[in-house]
Order: structure tokens, then sequence, then C-alpha cells
């Protein structure tokens, strides 16, 4: 009778997948790339409801209560600072870059939509019980463009993974 291999060592993870070396650190830099990516989209995204919040982007189409409050401007930049580390954290939490969701199925589009509604219903919350006075224009910009150019984002990369796996 004999016995299954014994799998251990520092390798031993990827050997349980069946991914080589090679195929690991290719998937790491991806994993990499990714999140460069969705760090420059969310900070579009979140700098877009700012400067928009503050009056610096005309032409929205949309009119402004003024920010009466003095440091209104700076108490957004804080809010924007933290939302763009929430957002990257439940992305990352999410596992939305794992290399068995990237360029697969509707899986990959599942975890950054699922990330996205589920921190913003965790900002919604907690300003309501709080109090905290969000303007609900700032979370109506932020949102949509967010989730909008992160499945972009997404979408253009597996372009590319497909065009690579085609060589």
């Amino acid at each position: 009778m004999s016995q299954a291999p014994v799998i251990d060592g520092p390798d031993s993870s990827r050997q349980a997948t069946g991914q080589s070396d090679e195929g690991a650190r290719w998937a790491g830099r991806y994993a990499e790339r990714l999140l460069v990516t969705d760090l420059l989209v969310v900070g579009w995204a979140v700098a877009g409801a700012y400067l928009w919040r503050l009056g610096l982007l005309p032409g929205a189409g949309l009119e402004l209560q003024p920010l009466t409050e003095a440091g209104s401007g700076r108490k957004y930049l804080l809010l924007s600072a933290l939302l763009t580390i929430a957002w990257m954290l439940a992305l990352a939490l999410n596992r939305s870059r794992d290399h068995r969701v990237v360029g697969l199925g509707p899986d990959e589009y599942k975890r950054v939509m699922s990330s996205s509604f589920q921190l913003f219903g965790v900002v919604a919350i907690l300003a309501y019980v709080s109090k905290y006075d969000l303007a609900r224009g700032y979370v109506a910009v932020a949102f949509p463009l967010g989730i909008v150019g992160l499945l972009l984002s997404r979408w253009m990369w597996r372009q590319w993974l497909h065009a690579v796996r085609k060589r």
C-alpha cells in the first residue's frame, strides 16, 4: 500500500495547488499591477468627489450648497484619505486580486462590486449612527466613479491578460 507524498517545506502551498515558482512570481507581479491600478482608480474617484464637493470642478450640472463650516475642506480631505484606505482594504479583504479569480469568469467583478457595496453600506450606516454630516453628493460622486473605474480597469487588464495568454 503506497502512501500519498507529504508536501512540506517553503513551497508546499504552491505544490499543493500545482502552481510553479514562475507561475507564482507571475501571479504576484500581476496582483501588484492590479493593486497599483486599483489605488489609482480609487484615488481618482475620491479626489474627483472631493474637488467636486469643494466646487473646484465646474460644469457638473448640479447646484451645490456651499460648505459653510470653517474647516469643511480639511474635513473632506481627511474623509477622502480614510475612504481611499478603507476602499483598498475592502478590496484586499474580499481578495479581489486573488490569483484564483483574476482573469477567470465573473468572480473577480463580483468581488470588486461586493467590496465596494459593503464599504459604502458601512460608511452610510456609520454616518447615520454617529450623526456625521456627510454630503450625499460626495458619496454619490465617489461611489459610481470608483465602481465604474475599477470594473473598467479590471476589464482592460483582463483583455491584456487574454492577449498575453494567446501568445
